[in-house]
């Protein structure tokens, strides 16, 4: 028997769906808005060599980083099972020059990195979606990103084994 696992996120404007079979998944959407509330909430769930990426960039991007930092933590928080006991800042997201994200845990959370693969996307304008699976080095996970209704602006985003 298959475990089904979903999770589901949603903002002023969007709702997301994230549906697997026996693995842990994870999604976050938020409505950016102006970027005032993030930039406030910053210390809280950063880690510190987040905020230092963060210094390095222009000021205008600094709020674009944080929704991206923010969703992709929240997902992974959701697909731990935990929600917003998770210690956020005991989680550090760094990207590639070439846009791959990678997470490190602190001694706070016991689990293996490598086990992860995330996915972001700014579905609109004003709207940072991330999500987080646990595939367990099983493999590549591919991730299929469908709008059901443009309408109504739900995600769904589905996940199978490649080969």
């Amino acid at each position: 028997a298959r475990r089904l696992r979903f999770s589901l996120s949603h903002t002023d404007g969007l709702a997301a769906c994230i549906v697997a079979s026996d693995m842990d998944v994870g999604v976050d959407v938020e409505h950016t808005g102006d970027g005032r509330a993030i930039l406030e909430a910053a210390e809280q769930f950063l880690s510190s060599s987040e905020l230092a990426d963060c210094m390095r960039l222009p000021p205008e991007r600094v709020p674009g980083r944080l929704y991206e930092t923010w969703t992709l933590k929240e997902a992974l928080a959701k697909a731990c099972g935990v929600g917003l006991r998770f210690p956020l800042s005991a989680v550090a997201v760094r990207r590639s020059p070439y846009g791959d994200l990678r997470v490190t845990f602190d001694l706070r959370i016991a689990d293996d990195a490598e086990s992860w693969q995330f996915y972001q996307s700014a579905v609109t304008s004003t709207h940072q979606l991330a999500a987080a699976i646990r595939h367990g080095g099983a493999g590549n996970v591919s991730v299929v990103r469908r709008v059901l209704s443009p309408a109504d602006m739900i995600e769904e985003i589905q996940i199978g084994f490649d080969g």
